[in-house]
């Protein structure tokens, strides 16, 4: 039996009216679906889309035209109250700038997304989360006492501990060197291995897409290429392993 899809999207286009009042297109007819247990790329330049998409996806922008089904919860003609809840229990969010409060630990950082959500056992969950992505020395540690990768990871423990049904990256790899990157990936790919959560990122990187189960190309708005990568993958993580073990 097919794995039904967790994101449907179908002719999705966002227009933006710029100060003169003319419409600039963000997105023209974009559609695409996301599954349980894969990671997808949308890879792209800068300028292309990405962003845009990513905010739609993340309920925090409606779109202009097409529909957005997440499960069976049409999205995109909700109102703002039920996209905020699905936000805080369906979608997990890590964005290209790591947005934690230098102020506090690690472990309070991780906790806050429980507490909106009114999560239960959150310390736990949250030191848990932190754990899963090799930080579990680190919590009491504060932001600004840590690496730059390291608060990437955090950024992650923070979108998963909610236990999302998407998790959504925009260009999480950004600063970030190969090896650090293909330490990120490896993580995103125990994820999927681990729970039926669907995976979307965003890149600018080719060789980043080539980790993922599908790569959907992008150029002014508008999708050019859908493919699934999956013999990439298998070549490439041979690759990956390689590289690790020649720093470990």
């Amino acid at each position: 039996m097919p794995t039904k899809p967790i994101v449907v999207m179908d002719g999705i286009g966002d227009v933006l009216v710029d100060s003169s009042g003319a419409n600039q297109n963000l997105l023209t007819d974009v559609s695409f679906s996301l599954y349980p247990g894969k990671i997808t790329a949308i890879i792209g330049p800068d300028g292309s889309g990405k962003s845009a998409l990513f905010s739609i996806l993340a309920c925090l922008n409606v779109a202009s035209t097409g529909t957005y089904h997440l499960f069976d919860q049409e999205v995109n003609y909700a109102n703002e109250r039920v996209r905020n809840n699905l936000r805080k229990r369906k979608i997990g969010l890590v964005f290209q700038e790591t947005t934690l409060v230098e102020e506090i630990s690690l472990q309070r950082n991780v906790e806050i997304p429980l507490e909106i959500s009114g999560g239960k056992r959150y310390k736990v969950r949250a030191s848990d989360a932190l754990a899963y992505v090799g930080l579990s020395d680190f919590l009491s540690h504060t932001p600004e006492k840590i690496s730059f990768f390291q608060k990437k990871l955090t950024g992650l423990a923070r979108a998963i501990v909610t236990n999302p049904s998407i998790l959504l990256l925009n260009d999480p790899f950004r600063g970030l060197n190969w090896i650090s990157s293909l330490r990120y990936l490896e993580l995103l790919q125990k994820i999927t291995f681990n729970s039926p959560i669907a995976i979307f990122l965003t890149t600018t990187d080719e060789n980043i897409a080539m980790f993922c189960n599908h790569c959907i190309s992008i150029q002014d708005g508008r999708l050019v290429n859908n493919m699934s990568t999956n013999k990439q993958i298998s070549a490439s993580s041979e690759r990956y392993k390689i590289e690790l073990r020649e720093i470990s």
